[in-house]
C-alpha cells in the first residue's frame, strides 16, 4: 500500500474524529445547557510580564497586577512587555436545575493593562438544565 495513502487516511481520520467531537460538544451545549447571567462575587488576579523576541519569549515571575503595571510603565528592563493576566472568578447565578442560587468558579486568561472583571459585574455562563451546579463557559 502506498505510504501517501496511509498518511492521507490517518489525517482524514483525525479530522473526522475532531469534527464529530466538536459537533457532539455543540449539541450537548444546545440541548442540555441554558445561558444564564451571573453576578461576579469574587475576583482574584495574578499577572506576569511577557515579551516575544523573535521566536523566543521572555517572562517575569508571577506578580501582583499593580506591580506588573508599574514595572511595565516605569522600569527600563520591563518597558515594552505585555501584561498577561489570569483571573479566577467566582460567579453566583440562578441554577435552572434547582431554582436556587449556586456558585461557580472560572479561570480566564487575557492580555491587558486593565482588569476585565469587577466585583458585582455580569458574567454569562452555561448552566445545566437538569444537573445542579454543572456549568460551562459560553
Amino acid at each position: 500500500m502506498n505510504l501517501n495513502v496511509i498518511k492521507f487516511a490517518g489525517i482524514a481520520g483525525f479530522f473526522a474524529i475532531a469534527g464529530i467531537a466538536y459537533v457532539a460538544d455543540e449539541q450537548d451545549k444546545a440541548n442540555n445547557y441554558d445561558a444564564v447571567q451571573g453576578r461576579i462575587t469574587q475576583v482574584e488576579e495574578i499577572c506576569y510580564l511577557e515579551k516575544k523576541i523573535g521566536k523566543k519569549r521572555e517572562y517575569s515571575d508571577v506578580l501582583p497586577c499593580e506591580t506588573a503595571v508599574a514595572l511595565e510603565a516605569s522600569h527600563p528592563t520591563w518597558r515594552g512587555f505585555d501584561i498577561q493576566r489570569e483571573a479566577t472568578i467566582t460567579v453566583e447565578y440562578l441554577d435552572p436545575a434547582s431554582s436556587f442560587y449556586s456558585k461557580a468558579t472560572f479561570v480566564e486568561e487575557y492580555a491587558s493593562k486593565e482588569g476585565r472583571y469587577k466585583m458585582g459585574g455580569a458574567y454569562e455562563l452555561l448552566a445545566h438544565k437538569l444537573e445542579t451546579g454543572k456549568t460551562r463557559k459560553t
